[in-house]
């Protein structure tokens, strides 16, 4: 195990603990968290990009044998057993969505890592996704950004820790204008370099830990796969720009 995996194993059994977990509301509408299981692929990379979503979909929410191994409760009532789960489902995501995939998120999140394993760390701003049910036609939101705000004071302060362990260079949050304040929240300290595309795509800068990442952020493959017609390819902007830098 390298050492970066080693500081977000520590990482994830200290703000993911027990005593913080329980305190959550509607833990039975809660997904088990998104824990990232990195590669050396990544850490060789002259260039360390993280591509980010919004929340998980489903994470150890269906299939289960029982309540208490579902989404969250997994993890709050099974913690060592879930623990070891969730990584080996992280990269269970990544190797069957490599190369050509159904997958809209990960056909987008492809074209950044050359055909090469993990050397992208897939991330999202929200540890959980919230299932809540919209209406009675099994209809539900996974937007988390509604749950509480202890959901999003573990997901902020994870995802910071995250990016300091791993240090990217290029960070690209595919999560739509809906969550800009998200971000904005999470690095108050941004810098617009230049709004590309009104709600579309969006250049931005901040600094941490003395070091400067460049940030994009666009719209959601799944949006722009119903929509693809009426949009630009902004997936390759983003390619084209980075290239251009470096």
């Amino acid at each position: 195990m390298n050492t970066e995996q080693n500081q977000l194993v520590e990482l994830y059994q200290t703000k993911l603990s027990y005593s913080v977990l329980k305190q959550l509301d509607t833990p039975e509408n809660l997904s088990a968290p998104l824990l990232l299981n990195i590669h050396e692929s990544y850490l060789k990379s002259k260039t360390r990009m993280m591509f980010i979503g919004k929340e998980t979909n489903h994470w150890l929410t269906k299939d289960r044998p029982s309540e208490d191994r579902k989404g969250i409760n997994y993890l709050i009532n099974h913690f060592d057993e879930a623990f070891e789960r969730l990584f080996i489902r992280y990269d269970q995501a990544l190797q069957s969505n490599i190369g050509k995939t159904k997958n809209d998120f990960f056909t987008q999140y492809n074209r950044f890592t050359n055909g090469e394993l993990g050397s992208v760390v897939w991330n999202n701003l929200f540890k959980m996704s919230y299932d809540q049910q919209k209406s009675k036609k099994n209809n539900f939101s996974k937007s988390s950004i509604n749950h509480s705000k202890l959901l999003s004071e573990i997901s902020k302060n994870i995802f910071i820790e995250e990016v300091k362990i791993l240090k990217p260079n290029i960070m690209i949050f595919v999560t739509g204008p809906s969550y800009d304040n998200i971000i904005k929240d999470f690095f108050p300290s941004y810098e617009t370099i230049e709004v590309k595309i009104e709600k579309r795509l969006w250049k931005f800068k901040f600094i941490m830990d003395e070091k400067e990442i460049i940030c994009y952020r666009t719209i959601h493959p799944y949006y722009y796969k119903r929509n693809q017609k009426a949009e630009k390819d902004y997936y390759q902007l983003i390619l084209d720009d980075i290239k251009s830098s470096h």
